[in-house]
């Protein structure tokens, strides 16, 4: 008699890609002028709710522009806080 119990069913291998790679393009290959929030917080590796967070707080790390009463922002402006320098 042979017990198989013990044994563990066989499973396939899930291939699991990187967020970057299925989510969002890399930022230089980006064509639009603005951003959402999801994205400008995935370019600067933040959460969405930091970029929220600092605009209530009045912190002007990042201004976002808005189109109706949705916050947008600029490409250039994640661009120069990436680099290090004062977004404006």
């Amino acid at each position: 008699m042979t017990s198989q119990a013990n044994q563990a069913p066989a499973t396939q291998a899930r291939k699991i890609e990187p967020v970057s790679l299925t989510k969002y393009p890399p930022l230089n290959e980006v064509t639009r002028d603005l951003l959402t929030t999801d994205e400008t917080a995935f370019y600067l590796g933040l959460k969405p709710q930091t970029l929220r967070k600092w605009h209530c707080e009045g912190r002007d790390v990042i201004r976002p522009v808005y189109l109706g009463r949705k916050p947008m922002y600029r490409k250039s402006a994640v661009q120069a806080l990436i680099a290090g320098e004062v977004a404006a």
